[in-house]
């Protein structure tokens, strides 16, 4: 960023007065930073029986948003691959096959 002024006057060549600079990186910098300091709401499943998985994948395709999905099973967490919106109706489908316990919203 530059801060002067542009002096015209008749008979003389133009003249620029730099009173202020201030360089644009560090800006972008503190921008950069601040994006990497944010948190993302993730979605949680644990499941204990694979079968509910392909119930669980129709369920998730259902309601496509930015809340990333992760699947915990055995202890291991595996990235769903999908990303899901926040609602009453995801929340009360996923009630119908898995605890509600099982289901947790957290930020990552």
């Amino acid at each position: 960023e530059l801060k002067g002024r542009l002096q015209l006057r008749e008979g003389r060549e133009p003249s620029i007065t730099i009173d202020h600079v201030e360089p644009l990186v560090d800006k972008k910098v503190e921008t950069i930073k601040q994006e990497e300091v944010k948190k993302r709401e993730c979605l949680g499943l644990k499941i204990d029986d694979e079968s509910v998985l392909d119930e669980l994948s129709e369920i998730l395709s259902a309601y496509p948003g930015d809340i990333e999905v992760f699947i915990r099973k055995s202890n291991q967490l595996f990235s769903g691959g999908m990303s899901v919106r926040r609602c009453n109706g995801l929340l009360a489908e996923l009630s119908s096959v898995l605890d509600e316990t099982n289901i947790v919203f957290f930020e990552k």
